[in-house]
């Protein structure tokens, strides 16, 4: 049983507690139908958003294989990324102690290499977008909106009701990849408004895609 845990405030104003909160339900099948499979892909999705709770309670899922398959590497990953934002379990310190010295190697340098790509995107932040604005998790901190990319992109990305003469530039978070964008508006608000609001739509070429979860850093002026 995954045990209920009272998740900390996250960066899309509580929706991503009540994600993670229903997730352990639907694991554990506590008001609802029991349902693993469902509930690890509900986990994986907001350990990615960088929630710590879904962070170590998917690491307890790949340590123990109960709703995927066993994958202690991954696990130790998770289990890393869940215990620097300040979330340990001395369980899974002991489950994953008798890694191979290579495989632990393996397991910190994935860690660390999703905590410098992505972790500017969740420490410190503040909640982003409205869901009518961009349609998945978003963050900001100062000037710069962070977007999360989830679920793997199509050729492009649109984002709406921003300033949109104030965007300065996009990026790829993890590598500083600069993307190309366009921007419209309505032709009132083009002639009479010196700030108007509209789309911001990003161009995301194949290589700019990561494998788990792409972030993309809008800057504004």
């Amino acid at each position: 049983m995954i045990g209920p845990h009272q998740a900390g405030k996250q960066n899309d104003g509580g929706h991503l507690d009540a994600e993670v909160e229903y997730a352990i339900a639907l694991y554990n099948g506590t008001g609802t139908a029991k349902d693993e499979a469902g509930a690890v892909a509900l986990l994986q999705e907001a350990a990615r958003k960088g929630s710590a709770i879904a962070q170590n309670r998917y690491a307890r899922v790949l340590a123990t294989g109960r709703g995927a398959a066993r994958d202690e590497i991954e696990a130790l990953k998770w289990h890393l990324i869940a215990k620097d934002a300040g979330n340990g379990d001395p369980m899974l310190d002991d489950m994953l102690s008798k890694l191979s010295s290579d495989d632990r190697k393996k397991a910190e340098e994935s860690a660390q290499r999703w905590l410098s790509g992505n972790g500017e995107s969740i420490v410190g932040t503040e909640p982003g977008l409205e869901p009518w604005q961009f349609y998945g998790p978003s963050s900001k901190r100062g000037n710069t909106t962070y977007l999360h990319l989830l679920m793997r992109p199509y050729e492009s990305v649109t984002v709406r009701g921003v300033p949109i003469k104030r965007v300065k530039r996009v990026t790829v978070l993890a590598s500083g990849q600069e993307l190309t964008f366009t921007t419209r508006c309505s032709i009132v608000d083009s002639w009479f408004n010196r700030d108007p609001k509209g789309e911001v739509t990003i161009a995301l070429p194949e290589d700019a895609i990561d494998s788990l979860a792409t972030v993309l850093a809008l800057e504004m002026s």
